[in-house]
């Protein structure tokens, strides 16, 4: 059993191939009762690529759940808004919306209250983390389950001079463990250090293997990677303007193939899409709803 993302607006969860997006041909979707790791370099979009998601499966009636030590609950359902509404995130962010943009929000909260997406942003540890999954599985019957991310977790062995990745590959392992248990499918998102970054860098094994056993544990791997995130420092920018493309570098994929699939980016509404030749996946019907949406308010 695997779920497909459906990221080019097709429906998401245990369906055909047809109509979805590159990166579910490439992947056959994730796999439940397996580890599946989305890593990224910082400010790369990892998160909100889970989100995506997140999203768009909860909208397809599955159950999903998410601990997350990145961020918090607030971020997410702010994230959320912006991902469905025509309100640009970062005026959500900031809460400089208008009068009008609050009405429209409001209607698009509403839509979420029937959505079954679970999350706990209050563990740290590793064992607050198990727990938290275990609950989530147990109340909620989630489907899918999130750990965002594996760094941050805290563990103590009690070991004497234990390494930094020696406690990760605990981590990864029990983590991993529990997915299978818990029979869902299970995503890990990873945060890569710094190194040997750059616009054309794209992260790969190489980079993940400084993570402990983050390589050998994880069934599907999947690295985010965004050239426009480096064009805005000038000392590494390669000239071209900003394309809004996402790159998905599947590195290694037990039950499918690799490659390198293209998405479409949407800051501004932390959204990510079919690449549709760099035009993205926002059609004239979806524009013109939200529009009329916002119109109604006015």
């Amino acid at each position: 059993r695997r779920l497909l993302t459906g990221l080019d607006e097709g429906d998401p969860g245990l369906n055909s191939f047809d109509a979805q997006s590159s990166f579910d041909c490439i992947t056959g979707g994730f796999p439940f009762r397996q580890n599946t790791i989305i890593g990224g370099r910082p400010g790369s979009g990892k998160s909100a690529f889970v989100k995506d998601i997140l999203i768009r499966l909860a909208q397809g009636g599955w159950r999903v759940g998410i601990v997350t030590i990145e961020e918090d609950r607030i971020k997410i359902g702010d994230n959320a808004l912006a991902h469905e509404s025509p309100v640009q995130n970062w005026k959500i962010q900031r809460d400089v919306v208008s009068e009008c943009e609050h009405e429209t929000l409001k209607h698009y909260a509403e839509e979420f209250k029937g959505l079954q997406f679970f999350i706990d942003d209050t563990c740290t540890t590793l064992t607050q983390v198990e727990a938290s999954l275990r609950r989530m599985k147990r109340k909620y019957e989630c489907d899918v389950l999130v750990v965002d991310h594996l760094h941050l977790i805290d563990y103590e062995s009690g070991r004497k001079n234990e390494s930094r990745n020696d406690q990760i590959t605990v981590i990864s392992k029990r983590i991993k463990a529990l997915y299978r248990r818990l029979d869902v499918v299970g995503i890990s998102v990873c945060q890569l250090n710094r190194q040997g970054e750059g616009i054309d860098n794209m992260p790969s094994l190489t980079t993940l293997r400084e993570g402990g056993a983050l390589e050998q544990d994880g069934d599907l791997i999947v690295f985010v990677h965004r050239r426009d995130y480096y064009r805005d420092n000038p000392a590494m920018t390669d000239g071209v303007p900003k394309d809004h493309l996402m790159e998905l570098n599947v590195a290694k994929n037990k039950a499918g193939g690799t490659g390198v699939a293209k998405a479409y980016w949407d800051g501004d509404h932390q959204r990510v899409g079919n690449w549709n030749n760099g035009q993205g996946p926002m059609n004239d019907a979806r524009m013109e709803a939200d529009a009329q949406q916002a119109l109604s308010y006015l």
